[in-house]
Order: structure tokens, then sequence, then C-alpha cells
């Protein structure tokens, strides 16, 4: 069982994410900003962070870079969801290291596969 930390500040996405990992089957964190999200990723660890970009306080960048600073945690997968469709955006946030970029409104069968593509990977490189 993995542990999936969700940032976002739109409530309702945030949680119907966080009880569609439940069923599945998965421990589920959320946090409705980053600087929340940050200091439940320094006391949980989880196995992926799924964070909105744009959020108040600290946006994802912040998120990313607390992940790939920490040394525990720098492997851990981190996907980008988001409102905006910039391709400099996309190409600003794969250059600085997170795993994925989704962009708002996305299907949730891609979400999922997303996560669990990334999960499973993450299991075989570091297991």
């Amino acid at each position: 069982m993995s542990t999936i930390l969700v940032i976002e500040d739109d409530h309702n996405l945030r949680e119907g994410l966080e009880l569609i990992f439940e069923i599945d089957g998965h421990n589920s964190l959320g946090s409705s900003n980053g600087i929340a999200g940050m200091e439940l990723i320094r006391r949980h660890r989880p196995d992926i962070v799924v964070t909105n970009y744009k959020m108040p306080g600290a946006d994802g960048f912040d998120v990313l870079s607390a992940v790939r600073d920490h040394p525990q945690l720098s492997h851990t997968p981190v996907v980008f969801v988001t409102a905006d469709h910039s391709p400099s955006l996309r190409d600003r946030a794969l250059e600085a290291g997170v795993d994925a970029f989704l962009t708002k409104p996305f299907e949730l069968d891609e979400l999922k596969r997303t996560v669990y593509g990334l999960l499973e990977q993450n299991v075989h490189q570091y297991s």
C-alpha cells in the first residue's frame, strides 16, 4: 500500500482524489496549500506527490524543490496538475524534474495510469 499526497487548493478535487486513491487501496493525505503540503512531505514521506502548480503560499515548484532537496525523498515521483496549458510551463516543469505534467481538466483514468505507473516504476528502481 502506497501513500499518496495530494496538494490541491480546490477542496472538492482534492477530497475526490483522496477518496479515489483510498478506494484503490492506498493511504492518501491531502493539503490545501504548498506550505502545509511540504510539512506533510517531511512528516509522512509519501511515495508520490500529486500537486497543483499554482497555489497560495508555495507553488508546485516549491513543493518539487522540497522533495528533490530532501536526501531520503529525492527519488519520490512528483506529478503536476494545472489549469495552465502553456507549453513553456510544461517545459519548465519537466526541466525542473517533475515526473509528469497533466492539465486540467484531466481524465481520471489518465491521472490514475500516471500515478500508479510512476509508483510501480519507483518500486522497481528503488527496492
